[in-house]
């Protein structure tokens, strides 16, 4: 979470938010990128765990 962010406000938590949506899509892109490049190129794999 990042300053100014309303859950830090104390605004009520929406799981169905476009924004977390977006996230949380990106974070599973990136595991199953990571779990596909890591047995064949660990470098590589560090790199996607930077982004």
């Amino acid at each position: 979470m990042l300053a100014g962010d309303p859950y830090l406000a104390g605004d009520p938590y929406v799981a169905d938010e476009p924004e977390l949506a977006a996230d949380s899509r990106r974070a599973m892109e990136l595991a199953d990128r990571y779990a596909r490049t890591w047995p064949t190129d660990q470098s590589a794999a560090q790199h996607i765990l930077a982004e």
